[in-house]
């Protein structure tokens, strides 16, 4: 499933969860090609983790077409959007740390 780019509102922030949130996945392939020589549990912890967090993002529509994307949703919510944010920087900071 391709992502939806988010519809751009007045008042928009540059940091948006849809942007972070098309980062981690990258972030955790790298991890798991960075843990190659973990053993085949630690390996399944983190491919487990990325699926937990694909379903995370396609539940609440991180994606979703206009009205429906979190950060239209969360438009008047800038303090639960920043801190949505900042969870998910904090989720790439140590998955590049991986």
């Amino acid at each position: 499933m391709e992502p939806v780019a988010p519809v751009a509102w007045e008042g928009q922030p540059t940091a948006t969860v849809a942007g972070y949130t098309k980062t981690c996945p990258a972030s955790f392939q790298r991890c798991l090609k960075n843990s190659a020589a973990l053993y085949a549990r630690e390996l399944s912890i983190i491919e487990d983790q990325l699926a937990r967090f694909s379903v995370w993002a396609v539940n609440i529509k991180v994606f979703g077409a206009g009205c429906e994307s979190l950060d239209y949703r969360l438009r008047e919510a800038p303090d639960i959007q920043d801190i949505v944010v900042g969870l998910l920087e904090a989720l790439d900071y140590h998955l590049q740390e991986c």
